[in-house]
């Protein structure tokens, strides 16, 4: 079995011999490896979600586990993102598609935005880490205040009737993501307490606040 925790170790253990625990990768600076995750779509995969601001695709079946692919998670001087500096963001979740295996979407420290990444696009190049597609749920808190933004936005996603208009807060970060088994649906956990559902297909989605909700059996 696998496992990583807060000082960037990406170890492995063989239940079956029993023998300690192997570092097969860490992160630079030893930061935070915040979770990993296996591909639906090859066993020997998994990719990484790293406080360093990197993903990184591993092959199990590699010497050493070497990297297959290294998706950097940055923020660019020409993008659109109010208040955030340019550079490196730590990324706090991974999913891949289920049905398009080429397809990996990241969510961390950049604010509510997803970024989608095609890994056909990030073997080389300039324009390697840069995404195909992004995801913004700032509309949901600041209103119609984003709507220039050159991102996907989801304009079908609103704050419920009634509720307040609060300021996004800049620290707020995405902390979880999952899409479902058909990849038309997101789950997204933003730091904060909302927890949305987006269909990504109409571009909609709903919000549930968990302030607001309470866990039944």
């Amino acid at each position: 079995f696998y496992t990583c925790a807060a000082d960037g170790e990406l170890r492995v253990c063989n239940v079956m011999t029993k023998n300690h625990t192997e570092l097969v990768a860490s992160t630079s600076d030893g930061k935070m490896m915040h979770m990993f995750k296996f591909s639906t779509h090859s066993v020997h995969e998994l990719v990484t979600a790293q406080a360093d601001g990197h993903s990184v695709i591993y092959d199990t079946r590699l010497p050493a586990h070497a990297k297959v692919m290294d998706i950097k998670f940055e923020i660019g001087r020409c993008e659109s993102y109010r208040s955030l500096s340019p550079g490196l963001k730590p990324v706090k979740c991974v999913d891949i598609h289920p049905i398009n295996e080429h397809t990996i979407a990241l969510g961390g420290e950049a604010r509510t935005y997803i970024k989608i990444f095609d890994r056909r696009m990030c073997s080389s190049g300039e324009r390697s880490n840069i995404p195909v597609q992004e995801y913004s749920l700032e509309s949901f808190y600041n209103g119609d205040a984003f709507k220039s933004d050159r991102t996907f936005s989801c304009p079908g996603l609103n704050r419920v009737p009634g509720q307040q208009n609060s300021i996004i807060k800049d620290d707020l970060s995405v902390s979880w993501l999952n899409y479902n088994k058909t990849g038309t649906k997101m789950l997204v956990n933003v730091m904060g307490g909302d927890i949305f559902s987006l269909h990504l297909d109409e571009s909609e989605g709903e919000c549930y606040d968990t302030e607001e909700c309470s866990m039944k059996p």
